[in-house]
């Protein structure tokens, strides 16, 4: 058995696919906040084919336009803070992790033999 494969220890490949988990979550969860930040912004958008007025009084592309604003931007704001929270120091100490990581299993197997 290899020092690689000892148990207890995350391989460079384990850390690997948690980096890409991680960017993946990333990119889904700010793909989604952006996109309901976009909503957001037409729902309050005038629309004169709209059927009827909005809670506010003109016709706008949502007929629930307040609420359905508030709670998409809500929604927006709520993803944006999670995901700049849990991705600034934890993105800095997970690659900080994986160079130590491959630093560690250079030394312990050696140069390449030739």
């Amino acid at each position: 058995m290899t020092p690689v494969q000892s148990i207890g220890r995350t391989t460079a490949e384990e850390l690997v696919l948690a980096w890409w988990l991680r960017i993946f979550t990333f990119l889904l969860l700010t793909g989604v906040a952006i996109t309901a930040f976009v909503f957001a912004i037409v729902t309050a958008l005038p629309e004169s084919s709209a059927s009827k007025d909005c809670l506010l009084g003109y016709r706008a592309h949502c007929t629930f336009t307040p609420i359905s604003t508030i709670i998409l931007l809500g929604l927006a704001g709520g993803l944006g803070y999670h995901v700049a929270s849990k991705n600034g120091a934890s993105v800095k100490r997970m690659l900080r992790d994986f160079v130590d990581r491959i630093a560690v299993e250079k030394r312990e197997t050696g140069p390449p033999m030739s």
